[in-house]
């Protein structure tokens, strides 16, 4: 510990106190020092490395014969080793936690050939590999998964002839029906039109008289020793002007920082918003993952391509313009611990423009009168719960 904290630790007593502190909540010393001390996973691992006498590579190198491709993708997210042959020798490339490298570092002692085949790098960069070595199986994952699981949920369908049929019927019927409403069937499509109106509107006035006095009871809350390691999503395709801002937001966020999982997710052919991520990695809290260019080119696909490197207990999906709370995740913990039947949970989102102009008006009063009228209502009434696209916590 001494090694790594190099002049920030003068003493036997005060590199113990630091592991302390790190096993007091239930981290490993080496992330607690990259995150606290502010030296980053990449310092920590080289004088690491140092120490023991290995090398060390802030990346995995390209490689001419580069690892086979791993058989379970869900396993990707707690692999911190990855063998391959760089020129004439297999080279074990290890992102060690602390205790890890201990029991290496003994395992050294009687067979000191170790050295030669072992590298330290941080885990970004394992993570990195893996992605770069899994591409096409990630890729054929996300795309394929839910179709796998649950082929009636998924668009994925091959519509037989009768459905083919009978959606152009319908089609056709309707665009007929709309020329000729004018002359002929006004009678008939007014009222129905009028019903179809009526029944959300209804039901809409029937959530205000039924509305009740709510008030939130938060669980209680957790402390950092007992909290889960929590993922962040966030998909990105040129955003890079709102990198900045998700950089306040993020590191806004109350939780202990060995503890958060934060990945930006970007489509590869986004150069400048890689460029802008890129400007973050020096925090330790932030990682970047390419989604490799791929039809097709939407969030869901992206997020389905990072879910194999989702860390934590939790995840969270976030937009580039959120600015969650700091204290949502802490209270997103709690509330999974206190009730474990609940699989996700939706933060309430708050449109913050509601006076620049009529339309951002109306689209505020449409967020407040959904998240703060109609999703309690509907919770209350057990019918089944719409999702928004973003600030979705799940277990």
């Amino acid at each position: 510990m001494r090694a790594v904290l190099d002049d920030l630790c003068a003493s036997d007593d005060a590199a113990a106190a630091v592991i302390d502190a790190a096993r007091s909540i239930g981290v490993d010393p080496f992330d607690f020092c990259a995150h606290r001390y502010g030296l980053g996973a990449e310092t920590v691992l080289q004088r690491a490395a140092a120490w023991a006498r290995l090398a060390f590579s802030p990346t995995v190198p390209l490689m001419r014969d580069p690892p086979a491709p791993v058989q379970r993708l869900d396993d990707l997210a707690e692999t911190r080793k990855i063998r391959a042959r760089l020129f004439d020798r297999d080279i074990v490339y290890f992102a060690p936690r602390m205790e890890q490298l201990l029991r290496l570092e003994a395992e050294i002692a009687t067979h000191p050939e170790i050295r030669r085949s072992t590298c330290l790098v941080p885990a970004n960069a394992i993570t990195a590999a893996l992605a770069a070595t899994n591409a096409g199986p990630l890729l054929e994952e996300a795309r394929q998964r839910l179709t796998r699981r649950w082929p009636r949920a998924s668009a994925d369908l091959d519509l037989g002839r009768i459905a083919r049929v009978l959606f152009v019927t319908t089609v056709l019927a309707t665009v007929g029906l709309a020329v000729l409403a004018p002359m002929l069937l006004q009678l008939v499509l007014l009222p129905l039109i009028g019903v179809i109106l009526m029944v959300p509107a209804l039901f809409r006035m029937l959530a205000v008289f039924s509305a009740p006095d709510f008030t939130p009871n938060p669980a209680k809350p957790l402390g950092d020793a007992a909290l889960p390691i929590y993922s962040v999503l966030i998909p990105l395709c040129d955003e890079a002007q709102m990198v900045p801002l998700l950089r306040r937001a993020m590191t806004a966020i109350d939780y202990p920082p060995e503890k958060l999982d934060l990945m930006f997710v970007v489509e590869a052919s986004s150069v400048a918003t890689v460029a802008a991520v890129r400007d973050l990695l020096g925090d330790p809290r932030f990682k970047l993952l390419q989604v490799p260019p791929s039809p097709p080119f939407t969030k869901p696909k992206a997020l389905d391509y990072a879910l194999p490197f989702v860390r934590g207990a939790h995840v969270v999906v976030y937009d580039a313009e959120d600015i969650p709370n700091p204290d949502q995740l802490r209270l997103a913990a709690a509330a999974f611990a206190a009730e474990p039947g609940i699989d996700c949970l939706q933060a309430e989102l708050l449109v913050d423009n509601c006076r620049e102009n009529l339309l951002t008006g109306l689209f505020a009063g449409e967020y407040a009168g959904q998240f703060g009228l109609m999703l309690p209502t509907l919770a209350r009434w057990r019918l089944p719960m719409p999702l928004g696209g973003t600030s979705n916590h799940f277990r």
